[in-house]
């Protein structure tokens, strides 16, 4: 954006009501959304009240405007309001959009616009009226605005100079004495001559292309949340028909009801690992900066079709995860990029048939207890994607990829605390879990059906240890142990002589009973660890791997 036009002005705010009524501001589909809080929206108007500068809005159009009349899409409503058709004048808007919004969301008069709302929008984020008794803005939280008081006004009635007239008539309508009328309308009549008299500076820049507006974009808000590589691509992207952010969002939803991860705290941690997918999609993984980046990918002539295949394979291998590997939520992943290169098979192959099933079984596994990803830098991780690549093409039947400085794969030592805190506990976690569902048969053991999956329960064998050895993890299945784990706060129970025999897939034996009978809790915990210990040392021998205790 070399040859850039850049010109400046400062209107009144009627003018920037006017102009979005007649098809004069627009919002480019990079644009975020609107975000703003009540106490934002708030402060805002407290500011143009005292005559506080708000900061100026920035605007875009290109010389030519049917170079971007298919490349920039637009969203369609600021404000709650929906936009009129687009002005041969018009401009976008980079910078200002939260402020814009709220002045036209709250500002534009409804009774006279021919504009449509979106009223569950406007009563929820624009309903601001003005308290003309203790000369405070305040969110109003009535819907109809005929029987607020008389002393709360709509702001949109205070930017309306005609509206004052109607306000003196219902005024002089009331049983109020003198003074209090005197000042409701001295009130009224200088917070609506502040508003009608505030000035905001615009800085129209004209010139360039839409790579040039988002990054410009991306800079004027540095300040604030960085534009998202997301984003940008969905910017770069997207048509009529297809926006990459609205598609990873229905994705999101979608794996979001199979309660994989923590939408209040993982859902933004999850929308990155999806695009990670996205970006590994095209046969490179994502740390390939030079071939997964905006620039790149938005080039590909078959971007929208890998992208709609990655996206729904996404929520497939969350299904192969819970099923195959009792992964029930997000926590029990022992890495990302196990989701990653998993989503990717799916993209070449599908759904795994058998003799692939074994493979991925195992190689799942192996990389989790080698710690796999980690012991290898970012360029020997692109290796490592290339060489299970090729296994899902046929090209190769081994998925794993051993560099030959690497003497062998072992595991990390044996953790004392489970708190899902790195690999090598996330995997002793899920090894326990799967151990309680096929015991020493986890590789060639039965698959559970997703819709019988409910969840994992953490539970304490004894109330106040904290150990690995008093933890016990259970796939919760509805059957009779569950009925029984209902009734009790912790497992101690199921050490009582009446259960000998029974639940050594929760690393509980009859020796632990007989520790138990004697009342030796710390003998019974000792057992138990010397348990986990022995049979997940058989499991990971079976892989191949050098288990350190």
């Amino acid at each position: 954006m070399n040859d850039l036009q850049i010109n400046t002005r400062v209107r009144r705010l009627f003018h920037y009501l006017e102009d979005f009524e007649h098809g004069l501001i627009r919002v480019p589909i990079f644009q975020r959304s609107y975000k703003w809080r009540i106490d934002q929206r708030i402060k805002l108007f407290d500011s143009i009240k005292n005559g506080y500068p708000i900061g100026s809005i920035l605007f875009w159009r290109p010389y030519n405007i049917n170079d971007i009349e298919e490349s920039v899409l637009e969203d369609k409503i600021i404000g709650s309001y929906l936009m009129n058709e687009k002005d041969q004048s018009f401009f976008y808007i980079l910078d200002g959009f939260q402020r814009l919004s709220t002045i036209i969301g709250c500002l534009m008069n409804p009774e006279k616009t021919n504009l449509e709302r979106d009223d569950e929008e406007w009563y929820r984020n624009f309903n601001i009226v003005y308290n003309l008794e203790n000369n405070q803005f305040e969110s109003n939280t009535k819907r109809n605005l005929e029987t607020i008081d008389i002393n709360k006004i709509p702001v949109y009635k205070l930017a309306d100079s005609k509206e004052f007239f109607n306000f003196q008539r219902k005024l002089f309508e009331q049983n109020l004495d003198n003074l209090t009328i005197e000042r409701y309308l001295k009130n009224y009549e200088l917070t609506a001559r502040k508003i009608s008299d505030y000035l905001i500076p615009s800085i129209d820049l004209i010139g360039g292309d839409i790579s040039g507006a988002i990054e410009i974009f991306d800079r004027v808000n540095s300040q604030g949340a960085k534009m998202s590589e997301v984003e940008k691509l969905s910017a770069q992207t997207a048509t009529n028909d297809f926006r990459l952010g609205i598609l990873i969002n229905d994705a999101l939803d979608k794996i979001e009801f199979f309660n994989f991860y923590d939408k209040k705290k993982k859902r933004e941690a999850f929308r990155e690992l999806i695009y990670r997918c996205v970006q590994s999609s095209f046969g490179v993984l994502y740390l390939d900066n030079a071939k997964t980046n905006v620039i790149t990918l938005s080039e590909k002539n078959n971007f929208e079709e890998i992208v709609s295949k990655t996206l729904a394979n996404t929520e497939r291998v969350v299904q192969f995860l819970k099923e195959h590997f009792y992964v029930i939520d997000l926590k029990y992943l022992p890495a990302n990029l196990h989701y990653i290169f998993l989503v990717e098979f799916f993209n070449i192959n599908g759904y795994p048939q058998q003799k692939d099933l074994i493979e991925l079984k195992r190689w799942f596994w192996k990389t989790a207890y080698s710690n796999y990803f980690t012991i290898y830098n970012p360029a020997k991780r692109k290796t490592t994607f290339e060489k299970f690549r090729q296994f899902a093409l046929n090209n190769d039947n081994n998925p794993l990829y051993i560099d030959k400085e690497l003497s062998a794969l072992k595991t990390e030592k044996f953790p004392r605390i489970i708190d899902f805190g790195g690999v090598r506990k996330i995997s002793l976690a899920l090894f326990m879990v799967n151990y309680s569902v096929n015991k020493n048969k986890i590789l060639d053991g039965i698959s559970i059906s997703f819709n019988n999956v409910k969840r994992v329960a953490e539970y304490k064998l004894f109330k106040s240890q904290k150990v690995t050895e008093n933890v016990v993890f259970i796939g919760e299945i509805d059957n009779e142990l569950n009925s029984l784990i209902n009734k009790n706060k912790d497992l101690s129970f199921l050490l009582k002589s009446e259960y000998r025999g029974k639940y050594e897939e929760l690393f509980i034996t009859d020796e632990m009973r007989d520790a138990y009978d004697d009342l030796d809790d710390e003998k019974v915990l000792q057992l138990r660890l010397e348990k986990i210990i022995e049979e997940e040392e058989k499991f990971v021998k079976t892989l191949g791997i050098e288990y350190i205790k």
